[in-house]
């Protein structure tokens, strides 16, 4: 491409690219997709951060309770999670490159550009590896005394490492500078030539049918569950978020072929930075859920504040009549407590801190009998 530009010239004023019949090239200029790439990004970083988050501390307090505690399919998501964050801020500095590559000038091709596209594309693959893991990590945890489920979950294991590990060899081979070259237009087209760009779609294929697989893994499982209708609820939501993943891969499947057939590299990139992102936060949140849901009921539903709001809007939709009757009984239970502590025996027991433990008791128990 260099002997192709006469010495001297401007190359900023060069288009990167062949534009269409009829199209006049805009550097700078044209669509881009930059802004909704950060946006969108930044949203998902936040829910993943939060969803991780609430899964790691539900597990360091689980610790205290029982055997399991931080799991390894915790520690996956929490691994996965930096890796997508560090992988979202390269992508994100490139963001004005997101046009049509005819919209880009040859000047705006440096080693910088070609060593930033390559260090998210051979990192992208152990965070997507490490959000897949974590979930079916996830399925050994909650279904451990099946045994059917347990084999189908390690040979997902083995088509995920299938599935994206061989990618960083691919990365560091194609799409970086050899043992003495420039970071330059070569490696560019290196990156960019057929070798590469079909082996990425033989791997978005297979990364579709293993989000597939892990969709319809749990669900003969849990439709043999007899469940209330708010966790047949929560359930469809994961399900429903799972899906979406599902729908990225394909995305990214299709995505993957116009680009082996193209010539408008930058524009598709951009378009796959988009579905690579967002498939792999929905991987993350859905592992992250169920630690979602206990940190939920352990820190959110048993706070003051919580139950504070929960009897407010309870007590609203109790008549008249139940809320006398449940007066008459707490003044009811209020005398006996009193007649028990007139009596003499009661009186001589209830010492400092016994006293409390006996109201509080006598309080459980009519409680429960509302």
């Amino acid at each position: 491409m260099s002997a192709a530009i006469p010495p001297g010239y401007d190359l900023n004023l060069i288009p990167a690219g062949v534009p269409p019949l009829g199209v006049i090239p805009t550097i700078g200029g044209g669509p881009y997709l930059g802004t909704a790439t950060i946006v969108i990004e930044s949203v998902m970083i936040f829910f993943a951060v939060l969803a991780v988050a609430f899964r790691m501390v539900a597990g360091w307090h689980s610790r205290r309770d029982s055997a399991d505690g931080l799991s390894a399919a915790d520690w996956t998501s929490f691994v996965a999670i930096i890796i997508s964050i560090a992988q979202s801020a390269i992508v994100m500095t490139l963001h004005n490159y997101e046009r049509h590559q005819w919209n880009v000038s040859v000047g705006m091709l440096t080693s910088s550009y070609f060593k930033r596209m390559f260090i998210q594309n051979f990192i992208a693959w152990p965070a997507i590896f490490l959000a897949k893991i974590s979930i079916l990590l996830m399925y050994l945890r909650l279904f451990r005394i099946k045994q059917s489920i347990r084999h189908a979950a390690f040979a997902g294991m083995l088509w995920t490492a299938m599935t994206y590990l061989p990618n960083m060899a691919v990365a560091g081979y194609w799409c970086s500078a050899h043992f003495g070259e420039q970071w330059d237009f070569n490696v560019g087209i290196r990156c960019g030539s057929k070798a590469p760009l079909k082996w990425l779609v033989t791997s978005a294929a297979m990364s579709v049918a293993l989000d597939i697989y892990i969709f319809l893994l749990p669900i003969p499982v849990v439709l043999g569950l007899k469940l209330s209708g708010r966790k047949r609820l929560g359930l469809l939501f994961v399900f429903t978020t799972a899906f979406f993943a599902v729908i990225c891969a394909v995305l990214t499947l299709v995505y993957r072929v116009k680009l082996l057939l193209s010539t408008d590299s930058m524009w598709l990139s951009s378009q796959l930075f988009i579905c690579n992102g967002v498939e792999n936060y929905i991987a993350i949140i859905v592992g992250a859920l169920p630690g979602c849901s206990g940190y939920f009921k352990s820190h959110i539903k048993e706070s003051a504040f919580f139950i504070s709001i929960s009897s407010r809007f309870t007590g609203s939709r109790g008549t008249s009549n139940q809320s006398s009757k449940e007066r008459s009984k707490a003044t009811k239970g209020a005398y006996k407590l009193r007649e028990f502590s007139n009596d003499t025996e009661s009186q001589k027991s209830l010492k400092p801190g016994v006293g409390e433990i006996g109201v509080k008791h006598s309080y459980e128990v009519r409680d429960d009998q509302l």
